[in-house]
């Protein structure tokens, strides 16, 4: 048996409670078996003297993004190889652990290998989740085209990845490629986004029926459906859908909030995302993707407080985006 005992500990144990001090944990094989303020601990027990720091549980990503390695996401494949490609996410990997996250679920970019690496060893990370490829219409959030060009689609081997898929069928079978290639859950775009090159974030896409043929397939396999949102009617057509969970939701009203709340989906704002690059990036990506981010912030805490006051669980994602 491994026994370790970590002492002297401010601990926040994640109940809601105040943080406590001068507190030891012993823990045997991963499991925490005592806290106290008195632990005899085996005389075997490696010790481990916390003074001057805290203890904590893990911290949970829901929506992040390994692959957005750049703020500029469109071109992200096209200046990255892909050996170049997977070693910044797997550097991106390995700091979200260092900034104690334990759990990520990532939401566009990464393939199974990447959860299979932390599960095997080879890699340093929090356990993951992945749903592979997103599923995105034809000029929606996730297809990369300009207006100006006419070249076909073409799904990206790594970063932030996009399949096209228009209509009932084809939604179907992309959902269903997902699932062979071994995503843990499916994500679909709902509405325009702030990182894309064509519609804003007020904007809808993708019809119920097609919708629906997503949470069909999921559903099939004992799994879920995401959404990306911003819109009102994005959200109300991701909640009559059946959809688990709704990401980012900062346009969400009242009204809006209530149809969720009923229809049992969760919410996971991004927020810190939007703080950053207004902070930071003005000069990296272009006026028109800066101020679709600065047109969503400050509705972002208002579309919180709205899913608070319904009753909506609500998570919470960095949306990792850049270095």
């Amino acid at each position: 048996m491994n026994c370790t005992l970590f002492k002297n500990a401010c601990l926040i144990d994640g109940n809601g409670g105040e943080m406590l001090e001068n507190v030891s944990l012993l823990v045997n094989d991963g499991i925490i078996v005592e806290i106290s303020n008195k632990i005899q601990a085996p005389s075997s027990a490696d010790i481990i003297d916390c003074q001057g720091n805290t203890i904590m549980p893990g911290l949970i990503d829901a929506h992040m993004h390994l692959g957005l390695v750049e703020i500029e996401v469109a071109n992200l494949a096209r200046r990255n190889a892909p050996g170049l490609m997977a070693a910044r996410m797997f550097k991106n990997l390995r700091e979200a652990l260092d900034q104690g996250y334990t759990y990520a679920r990532d939401t566009g970019g990464a393939d199974a290998g990447f959860r299979d690496a932390v599960e095997l060893g080879y890699a340093v990370g929090p356990r993951l989740k992945i749903c592979g490829s997103v599923i995105a219409q034809t000029g929606g959030h996730g297809d990369d085209r300009l207006y100006s060009e006419t070249r076909p689609y073409a799904e990206p081997y790594l970063g932030f990845r996009a399949t096209i898929a228009d209509g009932v069928p084809e939604v179907l079978k992309v959902s269903r490629e997902n699932i062979r290639r071994g995503a843990d859950f499916i994500k679909i775009m709902c509405g325009g986004g702030c990182a894309s090159p064509s519609h804003g974030p007020e904007t809808s896409q993708y019809t119920l029926e097609e919708l629906k043929a997503a949470v069909d397939v999921a559903e099939s396999v004992g799994s879920y459906v995401a959404s990306h949102c911003y819109s009102n009617r994005s959200i109300r057509l991701s909640a009559a859908a059946g959809i688990r969970t709704i990401e980012h939701a900062n346009l969400m009203t009242k009204e809006t909030a209530e149809i969720v709340a009923k229809s049992g989906a969760y919410i996971v704002p991004t927020q810190i995302t939007y703080e950053i690059v207004i902070e930071k990036s003005r000069e990296l990506i272009s006026k028109f993707i800066y101020d679709k981010f600065v047109s969503v912030c400050e509705q972002g805490y208002d579309a919180i407080r709205n899913a608070i006051a319904a009753g909506i669980p609500v998570g919470g994602g960095t949306d990792l985006t850049g270095t």
